[in-house]
């Protein structure tokens, strides 16, 4: 698991810029650390948990993604937006029209989220909730997109898995966290795990949505509970 990666690209430019990319060769060493260890047979997911090279347009990840190799890329990855997939700058006090809001995380890492339930076996309905328009109102700030495209849980050997974004209100998140915590009773899961991006409160966190709040307020429901007196319930 990381979260936060960037790199020096000589094909693009981030309004965030990325102060040690050169000094420590990110561009070449991080492809090269996944290359290495997520290729192997040992490896049975991978993840980056947010802020995912603070790219505004796609064009850094695509240089990125380009460097994996097909080991990598056939291995299951598990991501979550972080507030500069929001907000570029981080922050949507200082948010603007240009800004994706969620909305391009959400497709080009294309998880299998709790929004691809609208899709039925045989139609053609997207696996996204597109609803919420993302243009905002105005110059300043965006829409974030539909809390539905950044949250699932799944199961990946013994693990259950829980993914959450920080960036909605915890009373959107009680139905999910209800449902997840619930499914963690499911046999053959030993230890929870839940993902997000934000490690304290701030920069568009929502109250208690931040992952170590978030843990408490899951730790509290049936299902959950006992996995976190049992000690196997883990954030990261």
């Amino acid at each position: 698991m990381i979260a936060d990666p960037c790199f020096k690209s000589t094909t693009y430019s981030s309004p965030v810029g990325c102060s040690y990319g050169g000094k420590f060769q990110t561009d070449v060493r991080t492809p090269a650390l996944l290359n290495a260890f997520v290729g192997s047979e040992d490896i049975d997911f991978w993840s980056i948990l947010g802020d995912n090279f603070y790219d505004r347009t796609g064009a850094g990840s695509k240089e990125f993604f380009a460097k994996l190799s097909t080991e990598v890329k056939a291995t299951p990855m598990v991501t979550v937006p972080g507030n500069h997939d929001y907000w570029v700058l981080g922050d949507p006090l200082v948010g603007t029209v240009a800004d994706q809001c969620g909305n391009g995380h959400m497709q080009f890492y294309a998880q299998d989220a709790e929004a691809s339930l609208l899709a039925q076996p045989g139609d053609s309905t997207p696996p996204f909730n597109f609803t919420v328009d993302p243009a905002g109102k105005g110059l300043l700030g965006c829409d974030k997109a539909s809390p539905d495209n950044s949250r699932f849980y799944h199961q990946f050997g013994n693990i259950g898995l829980i993914a959450q974004s920080g960036a909605f209100g915890l009373e959107e998140y009680n139905g999910f966290m209800t449902e997840s915590c619930k499914w963690l009773g499911t046999p053959g899961i030993e230890v929870g795990v839940i993902v997000g991006h934000w490690d304290k409160g701030g920069l568009g966190a929502g109250r208690d949505m931040d992952v170590p709040e978030f843990y408490d307020e899951m730790a509290k429901l049936p299902g959950c509970k006992e996995m976190a007196e049992a000690g196997n319930l883990k954030f990261f």
